[in-house]
């Protein structure tokens, strides 16, 4: 009866663990390839990458604050630069920790979520992108400023 409710112990610790899926790319230890990761992307199996590491939240869609939807458009991709957008809490960082389920091999499959496609590198959060335009915009309004003024001078 002691070696029983010794079984019994481990087995009801053990139901409240979450227990991590294997990875696709050939056992736990191997890192999960790009192309391994493009094929979890659905609700009924939901992974991707966050600074090199593959989490399955598959189980958490549901209890997202930002629905399941925002977790879906970033599924089976490296969604670094989106989650680092978002500026998560340390609580939602440390908890992501129960959904870990290997390292990210990294690779073109997948891309990011805001790129729709890429290297899966973590971008630098479009910071680039968002001088370009007004920069684009300050050079037409100077074009059109010269434009003008020459125009006004040789009337």
């Amino acid at each position: 009866t002691t070696s029983r409710s010794r079984v019994d112990f481990v087995e009801s610790v053990m139901s409240g663990v979450k227990q991590r899926k294997p990875s696709t790319a050939g056992g736990n230890n191997e890192p999960i390839t790009a192309a391994a990761l493009a094929q979890h992307k659905s609700a009924d199996s939901c992974w991707f990458a966050i600074n090199g590491k593959v989490y399955d939240v598959t189980e958490f869609l549901d209890e997202h604050p930002g629905g399941p939807d925002v977790l879906l458009d970033a599924a089976g991709m490296d969604a670094t630069a989106e989650f680092d957008d978002i500026g998560h809490s340390a609580t939602a960082v440390e908890d992501m920790k129960k959904y870990l389920i290997g390292d990210f091999a990294g690779g073109a499959a997948g891309g990011s979520a805001k790129s729709g496609g890429g290297d899966g590198k973590k971008s630098d959060g479009g910071a680039g992108a968002g001088l370009l335009v007004p920069l684009v915009i300050v050079a037409l309004v100077v074009a059109v400023f010269v434009f003008t003024q020459t125009g006004e001078d040789s009337a």
